[in-house]
């Protein structure tokens, strides 16, 4: 079924990666999520140094749940990219505006790899228009060259 590349916030993926944690939940407004069945890949894309887009690793789709924020958090705690609730709350809020019992989309994600370096979706020759907002999927052959590229020749 492929795998999916999601346009990552620099903040929520330095978080994770220094967290150290197993598990990470991705979470943003839209409250359906079809793209891939428990066990494909999630890629990050963020913006690095040099502002260039770039894939920094990927993790392992679970499930999909719709929570509200407090609920998300009760749930989730440090997964979700913060240390506390109310910096997970400014996050949410910094992008969002909060609506009430606002609902998110949390996006349950397994065993995060992280890329030494990042990689170009150009040097793996797969396009990604920069109007993107959220993501788009990729075909098998596009997910097992992207992970490679980050694995090295482990997989």
């Amino acid at each position: 079924m492929g795998a999916y590349i999601a346009v990552t916030n620099d903040n929520w993926f330095h978080k994770q990666k220094s967290n150290g944690l197993n598990c990470c939940v991705f979470w943003r407004k839209n409250q359906h999520f079809k793209a891939l069945v428990e066990g494909n890949r999630f890629y990050f894309y963020v913006k690095g140094e040099s502002s260039i887009r770039e894939i920094v690793g990927y993790a392992h789709f679970e499930r999909f749940e719709t929570n509200t924020i407090q609920e998300a958090w009760e749930k989730h705690g440090k997964t979700l990219g913060s240390d506390t609730y109310e910096e997970f709350y400014e996050a949410v809020t910094s992008i969002y505006k909060d609506e009430g019992e606002m609902k998110l989309g949390c996006i349950v994600l397994s065993s995060p790899v992280w890329a030494k370096n990042g990689v170009l979706l150009s040097s793996a020759g797969i396009p990604y228009a920069k109007g993107t907002v959220a993501g788009k999927t990729i075909d098998d052959a596009e997910d097992k060259l992207l992970a490679k590229m980050i694995n090295g020749d482990k997989l």
